[in-house]
């Protein structure tokens, strides 16, 4: 089977979703999947894998906005010129084609409805984002993808996508990093490092984009 994977950036240093996209990768080639990448930057290690290809897909940088625009646009194209046919095109980009499309980013109108000041709504960026994601809806992928119940239903609300059509996968854990066993070896070196207490209470929160993962909310609820 081919696969084309379709996204910006194919690189771990930008957080947890590239970190799901390169496991995915390696997971697809260790089955013998033929992938091929279409995205703008790419980690040197996940194009060593075996049957997995990259193709750039350059796009323009500045203004924000553009940044959606010109990768559809040229993704599209990349896409028709590598004259492949490809037996499924996932996506996890703001795109309007693709067989399946995770909605890892969630709904962007939901955002905008859920914490968005009045400058989100004027954003042009937003605005785009808005455009692109309801122009797929419409089409609609065969399977939409979201991590979560939330977004299932925030999926239906906003486009009226069958259910059927929408599967629910949840976030996987690496229970080798994380686990029991890990956090206790780590415990006493780490507390001792930030100045911290046995008895401290502590909670780490690590990502982007704080406002749509509720840390405000996490905050003010641990001063109550």
């Amino acid at each position: 089977m081919e696969i084309a994977l379709v996204c910006r950036y194919l690189t771990a240093e930008r957080g947890g979703h590239e970190r799901y996209l390169k496991r995915l990768v390696r997971g697809l080639s260790e089955n013998d999947f033929d992938i091929t990448v279409f995205s703008g930057a790419f980690d040197d290690d996940i194009l060593e894998c075996e049957d997995v290809k990259g193709v750039e897909v350059r796009y323009v940088r500045f203004p924000q906005w553009m940044r959606y625009l010109s990768f559809n646009k040229n993704a599209v194209a990349a896409i028709s010129h590598c004259r492949r046919d490809f037996d499924v095109v996932f996506s996890t980009e703001y795109v309007t084609f693709g067989d399946i499309y995770r909605a890892g980013a969630g709904v962007a109108r939901a955002e905008l409805d859920g914490y968005g000041s009045i400058y989100d709504r004027l954003s042009l960026k937003n605005r785009v984002k808005m455009r692109l994601q309801k122009k797929l809806m419409q089409m609609p992928p065969k399977r939409i993808i979201v991590n979560s119940l939330s977004m299932q239903e925030e999926v239906i609300k906003y486009f009226h996508v069958d259910p059927e059509r929408i599967a629910v996968i949840y976030n996987g854990i690496d229970t080798s990093i994380f686990s029991p066993e890990v956090r206790e070896s780590l415990r006493e070196e780490v507390r001792s490092e930030l100045g911290l207490t046995e008895d401290d209470f502590v909670c780490i929160a690590v990502g982007a984009n704080w406002k749509r993962k509720g840390i405000d909310r996490a905050v003010a609820l641990l001063h109550r």
